[in-house]
């Protein structure tokens, strides 16, 4: 893919179809996450075809205990374009319901180990374009949605496989990757954080983990997916929760919150 080719693709926001904004600060955040883009392209493209297709072997020995036991080994690392994301990328697509895509945009990957051994993965990707509930609760209008989006992050992915039976551990890691990602968002994207929004099927989850962690449930999707310049409707109605990393933001943003 042709560098320009990413370029344009980013003053269209991730390629949702919206502009974030004009000027030098935006041209540079736009060249910043292009060359990040190229980054993990060229990563991808150097690694060898056998390293690509090798067959990732996964201890599946249970891993069953108190979480007080575990804490000392427990190591969480970000493992965007490195020798671990080929790891990543086995465990969602093989035992995540909704399976692995290579997107494009701001993302960033996290394992946890135990004892070398991962026991959680976690993505982070750009936010939904539009979303009720959460609109509602920013409390922000059309163009300042547009202008601030890039301050939300959705949790795209959270996979504790089922050989993993600790409990607690699922709010712990969540926590803890929390306060990573705070780091390292603006490490990467040159931006911090104001909320993070994820999404919980509650036909499979009860979202204990996001309670435990202090997630606050906003409401429900309204069972559509963005697809091309319009939505298409696929009947899965989730919860919507949210996570305010700085209480602040509304201020920032000059907004209140609307009604629920």
């Amino acid at each position: 893919m042709a560098f320009s080719r990413i370029t344009s693709t980013w003053a269209y926001g991730e390629g949702h179809g919206y502009f974030f904004g004009k000027g030098n600060a935006f041209l540079a955040e736009q060249v910043r996450c292009a060359l990040f883009i190229k980054r993990q392209i060229d990563v991808d493209s150097t690694m060898s075809k056998q390293k690509q297709n090798q067959d990732i072997k996964i201890d599946k020995t249970p891993i069953v205990g108190d979480l007080k036991t575990f804490l000392p080994s427990i190591s969480l690392e970000m493992v965007s374009h490195s020798i671990h994301e080929p790891l990543w990328n086995k465990l969602v697509k093989s035992y995540h319901y909704l399976g692995y895509r290579n997107l494009l945009g701001h993302r960033l990957k996290y394992l946890a180990f135990a004892d070398q051994r991962p026991i959680a993965a976690f993505s982070w990707s750009g936010p939904s374009l539009k979303l009720s509930s959460r609109d509602n609760f920013i409390g922000w209008s059309n163009k300042q949605r547009k202008k601030h989006l890039t301050r939300i992050a959705n949790n795209s992915r959270f996979l504790i496989p089922y050989w993993v039976q600790v409990p607690n551990l699922a709010s712990h890691l969540l926590s803890r990757c929390i306060q990573r990602l705070k780091l390292d968002w603006p490490k990467y994207f040159n931006h911090s954080l104001w909320c993070l929004e994820t999404f919980v099927d509650p036909q499979r989850f009860k979202a204990t983990s996001y309670k435990a962690a202090n997630w606050q449930f906003l409401g429900h999707t309204q069972g559509s997916t963005k697809q091309g310049q319009g939505y298409i409707y696929h009947g899965v109605i989730k919860e919507v929760y949210c996570y305010v990393l700085n209480p602040h933001f509304r201020k920032h943003i000059g907004c209140q919150q609307k009604d629920l």
